[in-house]
C-alpha cells in the first residue's frame, strides 16, 4: 500500500503529490498528497501558505492545507484501509498530516504520524509501527518524522487430524474341523493337525487356523 508523494512547485501553490502504485499481479493501495495552495492577499501578491498538505493513505487522499479567519493549518493524513492479516482488525497504510502553523493535524486513522505545530508547539510523530504508515510532516524548523515499516504474516495450514484410536483389538480366532484321516490334505491356510475333541471324545485327525485382526496403520 503506497501514500501520495510529497507536494511539488506547481504555481499557484504547490499540488499535492500523485500516489504511485507498484507494478505487481496484486497491485497497489494508495491516494494522493493534499495540496499547499497560494492564497490571495490584496492587495499584496499572493502568498503561500506556511503549512503542508497531508500525505495520502490507502483508503483516501491526504487534507490540504487552507486559511481561515483563525489562522493557517495544515492537511490531515489521508486514511488508512482496516485489514485483519494478524487476526484482529487494526488500520494499516494511514497517511501522515503535514506541519501547521495553528492547530496539531492528525494522521490517518490513528496510525498516521501527526503533523508538526507551532501553536501549539508539537514535534511530528512517527507512523504507527508495522502498519506501512507514512510519518508527520515537518515545518517553520521543526523536523519531520519517519515513516513505519509494514508488516508480513506467515499463515500455516492446521495438520491433518490425527486418525481416531479403535480401541484393543479384538481377540484371535480359532478354528479347527475333522478330517476322514492323517493322509487327507488340509485347505490352504490350514494346518494339519490332531485333537481329542474328534469322535466324541476318542480324538481324532483335524485341520486348524487362527485369524488375527490386522489393524489400520495410525496417522500422525
Amino acid at each position: 500500500m503506497d501514500g501520495g508523494r510529497a507536494g511539488v512547485d506547481a504555481r499557484p501553490g504547490r499540488a499535492g503529490g500523485t500516489a504511485l502504485q507498484p507494478a505487481s499481479a496484486a497491485g497497489g493501495a494508495g491516494s494522493n498528497g493534499g495540496a499547499s495552495p497560494w492564497f490571495p492577499n490584496p492587495p499584496g501578491p499572493d502568498y503561500l501558505v506556511d503549512t503542508g498538505g497531508g500525505g495520502g493513505g490507502a483508503g483516501g487522499v491526504g487534507g490540504s492545507s487552507r486559511r481561515t479567519g483563525a489562522g493557517d493549518f495544515g492537511g490531515a493524513g489521508g486514511a488508512g484501509v482496516a485489514r485483519t492479516i494478524t487476526g484482529t482488525s487494526r488500520f494499516y497504510a494511514g497517511g501522515g498530516a503535514g506541519f501547521s502553523a495553528n492547530s496539531t493535524e492528525l494522521g490517518g486513522s490513528g496510525v498516521g504520524g501527526n503533523g508538526a505545530s507551532r501553536t501549539p508547539s508539537a514535534s511530528a510523530t512517527a507512523g504507527a509501527a508495522n502498519t506501512g504508515s507514512g510519518g508527520g510532516g515537518g515545518g517553520g524548523g521543526a523536523a519531520g518524522a519517519a515513516g513505519a515499516a509494514g508488516v508480513v504474516i506467515i499463515r500455516y495450514g492446521a495438520p491433518a487430524p490425527a486418525t481416531p484410536d479403535p480401541g484393543p483389538e479384538p481377540a484371535p480366532w480359532f478354528q479347527s474341523f475333522g478330517r476322514a484321516s492323517q493322509d487327507e490334505e488340509c485347505w490352504a491356510g490350514w494346518t494339519p493337525s490332531w485333537a481329542e475333541w474328534m469322535n466324541r471324545g476318542s480324538g481324532g485327525w483335524v485341520c486348524n487356523r487362527f485369524i488375527e485382526w490386522d489393524a489400520p496403520p495410525q496417522v500422525d
